[in-house]
């Protein structure tokens, strides 16, 4: 039988919490901070992934593709008509958890041997930087897919999608992007897995192998053959007859 689909409170909870940290930093404008702070939902997406699994990590990418849209149709800015564009502003949120969650579970295993904690920090830096590229290549190449060569217009400025302009986000938007993620995310993921009880501290996934041992040479079980008993009497009565036969006549 079919074990039934629960949604558990706990589950619901950190939902929650994963689409309003997503809902602040991509709607909420933030006026005096030159970077998109949009930029700052990657951590929630990688966080997800890496602390409460695929499942967590598509819901936070799908909600932060969401996020993107809405905010292209809530606050109009010269790149609006590119992130109205479904494939740009969901699709490679959507592949963020997924090389996220993949990459981590991959170094985790490698690093099963080592203490958790040193393992996790590890592989959730690795699997940041992975999601992390993976949402600038795939946003990136989207773009020039679509609208290479064109030029946008929007409150007297202007850009075209060249690879000059492909250059100066990765100058800027990517790298701090990358910095930003890859700084907070392992602290707070190992954090989490340790708090939540997914991992401990100072525990080794995999136990190591203990030395063998060379076995001990059992001893000598005693036989509990009867007839091996009434053999061992025979042969004592047999001395004893011998040595009467050959006692000395005069003594008698």
């Amino acid at each position: 039988m079919t074990k039934a689909f629960k949604i558990k409170t706990k589950d619901i909870v950190t939902a929650a919490i994963y689409l309003a940290f997503i809902m602040v930093f991509v709607l909420v404008p933030f006026p005096h901070v030159i970077v998109d702070m949009a930029s700052i939902a990657l951590i929630a997406v990688c966080l997800a992934s890496t602390v409460n699994g695929l499942g967590m990590g598509l819901f936070t990418g799908v909600s932060f593709g969401l996020a993107s849209l809405l905010k292209a149709v809530l606050r109009p800015s010269i790149t609006t008509p590119i992130f109205l564009n479904p494939a740009v502003s969901i699709l490679p949120r959507i592949l963020i958890p997924i090389t996220t969650y993949f990459t981590f579970k991959l170094l985790k295993n490698l690093l099963r041997r080592s203490p958790e904690e040193i393992g996790t920090g590890v592989a959730a830096t690795a699997a940041t930087v992975v999601g992390v590229c993976t949402n600038t290549l795939f946003v990136l190449g989207i773009w020039a897919l679509f609208y290479f060569g064109k030029t946008f217009t929007f409150d007297g400025s202007s850009i075209t999608i060249t690879w000059a302009f492909f250059a100066g986000i990765l100058a800027t938007n990517f790298v701090i992007e990358l910095i930003v993620c890859t700084v907070v995310c392992p602290v707070i993921c190992t954090a989490l897995r340790i708090a939540l009880g997914v991992d401990k501290r100072g525990r080794r996934s995999v136990a190591p192998m203990a030395p063998q041992e060379t076995p001990l040479p059992e001893p000598e079980k005693e036989t509990s053959d009867p007839e091996a008993g009434k053999e061992s009497l025979d042969d004592l009565a047999c001395r004893a007859a011998e040595r009467t036969d050959g006692e000395d006549p005069l003594r008698k």
